[in-house]
């Protein structure tokens, strides 16, 4: 039987140095991986619940896990790519900008004290 597409692989559940597999305990409700990354063996890690997720499930686990950033990492170094990591970094620190500037708005919207028959352009409701 082929267990993977190379045929590198002699069983099921096993894992090749630069491979991973994941799997759900339905007992912890935890997804767990099993990963051979930057090491000698291969190490298992926790992932935790994966709870109102959008998506697929692979791209729920890839997000929790870094995945796509460390295949980004792993890729040509052409000027191609590197041109297009500028450009996911430039819109990367934009969104995050942006973000940070929604969390301080509701931060302060949450603090603040709620002035009742207040109009944005100032005038006072006279109830």
């Amino acid at each position: 039987m082929r267990y993977s597409f190379t045929g590198k692989l002699d069983g099921p559940r096993k894992i090749l140095p630069g491979g991973y597999i994941s799997w759900h305990d339905p007992v912890s409700d935890h997804w767990w991986q099993q990963i051979w990354f930057d090491s000698d063996q291969p190490r298992f890690r926790d992932l935790g619940r994966l709870t109102a997720r959008a998506g697929s499930l692979r791209s729920a686990i890839d997000s929790r896990t870094g995945t796509i950033a460390r295949i980004a990492a792993s890729g040509p170094q052409s000027d191609r790519f590197a041109a297009a990591r500028a450009l996911t970094a430039a819109v990367k620190e934009s969104t995050q900008s942006r973000a940070n500037g929604w969390r301080s708005r509701v931060d302060e919207l949450q603090a603040g004290p709620v002035v009742e028959g207040t109009w944005e352009d100032g005038d006072q409701d006279n109830e």
